[in-house]
């Protein structure tokens, strides 16, 4: 275990605590005076993203809840604290990435295919623009939101957008731009000057 100052290309500087564990690189980041909260895992063979989360405070101090970036939430059903337990069969939206796509799944759809859509829409504050999935029979709707485009303001383009459906899963690709892999490569550099990347 190793503790550093990092710099993240959204977050600035911070402080950085680093655990290599079953194959996995996990940092646990905190900045402005640890107010934001970060946790992100990489693999240690291709130092592709595994997960993502943040969290924050709240203005009298109070941790929030977990937002997951990438990755799926390990939340479970938990007896004692849990009055009701969410259906199996619920939508579950992951982000995957690999090294050139984002790559977000949708599962448990049981719709058609032919009744999707997924195009690419500005949001309503304005600040960015958000990948929108939605069903003809207006059984399903999804805004997705990517941080790292809308922190760096660059605009989405459909040409660079795909989706295809099958057992009973969407699976949407966005290519990288070179400006995300050039800030990846960047962050894999700072995790090896910490020696934190064999």
């Amino acid at each position: 275990m190793a503790s550093n100052t990092i710099i993240h290309p959204f977050y600035g500087e911070g402080t950085c605590t680093a655990l290599s564990i079953f194959g996995r690189l996990k940092l646990h980041m905190t900045f402005k005076n640890n107010s934001i909260e970060l946790i992100e895992e990489f693999d240690e063979t291709s130092q592709v993203l595994l997960l993502r989360k943040r969290r924050s405070k709240s203005d009298l101090g109070k941790q929030n809840d977990w937002t997951y970036e990438v990755g799926e939430s390990e939340k479970q059903f938990d007896p004692n604290k849990d009055a009701i337990v969410e259906s199996q069969l619920n939508p579950i939206f992951v982000r995957q990435d690999s090294p050139t796509q984002l790559i977000f799944r949708i599962r448990h759809l049981f719709h058609p295919p032919e009744v999707y859509s997924v195009s690419i829409e500005n949001n309503s504050n304005n600040k960015g623009q958000s990948i929108v999935v939605r069903t003809s029979n207006r059984k399903y709707y999804k805004r997705i939101e990517i941080p790292e485009m809308n922190f760096l303001s660059i605009p989405l383009e459909s040409k660079d957008l795909q989706w295809k459906y099958a057992n009973n899963t969407l699976i949407i690709t966005y290519c990288k731009p070179n400006k995300l892999v050039e800030i990846e490569a960047r962050q894999r550099q700072e995790r090896q000057k910490l020696n934190l990347v064999n």
